[in-house]
């Protein structure tokens, strides 16, 4: 566990995405398929949790992603309508599908080729994402 504990870190355009987000007056939170008091620590450690709103993780719902109720209630708690929501995640199925069949739109984060899908947005870095049309 300290080995995976030193090894978290985040990648380059993280700070500047969520400063960025921040500035525009836009919400953030995290929904999180692990144990709750982890992430916080990982959060607080990365030096980002003050950007986040909300933290909702499976240990406290009862239900992991692609569940569409981890989804919802974590809408739900942030008194913030599924459908206006945009959820941003690494895992095509657990978080970019998952959000979609839960009401949000769902966006891909794929890092690691170019493919791209019809069904959800797509970024390859999160500098895109600042680009996206909110509206």
């Amino acid at each position: 566990m300290a080995l995976y504990k030193r090894n978290w870190s985040s990648f380059e355009d993280v700070i500047p995405c969520l400063k960025s987000l921040k500035q525009k007056g836009i919400r953030l939170g995290i929904i999180s398929n692990g144990e709750y008091q982890q992430q916080i620590e990982k959060l607080e450690n990365l030096e980002i949790k003050h950007y986040f709103e909300y933290i909702i993780t499976s240990s406290e719902i009862g239900v992991a992603k692609p569940n569409p109720i981890i989804f919802q209630k974590a809408c739900l708690l942030a008194n913030a309508q599924v459908h206006k929501c945009y959820y941003v995640g690494d895992r095509f199925e657990t978080d970019a599908i998952g959000s979609k069949q839960a009401g949000m739109i769902g966006v891909w984060l794929n890092r690691i080729s170019h493919e791209t899908t019809s069904s959800v947005k797509v970024i390859h870095s999160l500098t895109e994402l600042t680009m996206i049309e909110t509206k």
